[in-house]
């Protein structure tokens, strides 16, 4: 742990926002869908084929929506497309709180990932570390992907 430690505290302070905030949305993402699945289920009684259906558009969305969020940050800039996919996060988790039919689920659901740049580390890593750095910021994100994982 004092090894992720040291590499983390080495990098420049735009290099560990990025990393907190992946680190976060990791445990965050982690922390919340199952009881997701279980609110879908319970409260709303949908079938688990609805539940199934929901959570898969969410991560088909969110791994489809890269090319498009890498490719309009090359045009706009990484900083608005990082704001906006954090801010389209909360709407489409706000959004699955307050809808209860299976069509405004699967957009909210598919919101919580809209332009999926809030979490694309890799693209927003290479604008934000120097380049003789930025070969060492994917080593370390699996390190704090998995404590992302493991502290849930």
């Amino acid at each position: 742990m004092r090894r992720i430690y040291r590499s983390f505290r080495s990098f420049d302070r735009p290099s560990q926002v990025l990393m907190v905030n992946q680190f976060t949305i990791n445990l965050g993402f982690y922390m919340l869908m199952p009881y997701l699945a279980a609110y879908l289920a319970g409260p709303l009684a949908l079938a688990a084929w609805a539940v199934g259906l929901v959570l898969g558009i969410r991560n088909f969305s969110q791994q489809g929506m890269f090319l498009i969020g890498g490719t309009l940050a090359d045009r706009w800039g990484y900083k608005p497309l990082i704001i906006a996919g954090c801010l389209m996060r909360v709407i489409g988790f706000v959004l699955l709180a307050l809808v209860s039919s299976l069509p405004a689920i699967l957009i909210a659901s598919a919101a919580t990932v809209f332009i999926a740049i809030s979490t694309s580390y890799t693209a927003c890593g290479t604008r934000v570390a120097p380049v003789t750095r930025q070969a060492r910021m994917p080593a370390l994100y699996p390190k704090l992907w998995k404590n992302g994982l493991i502290t849930r």
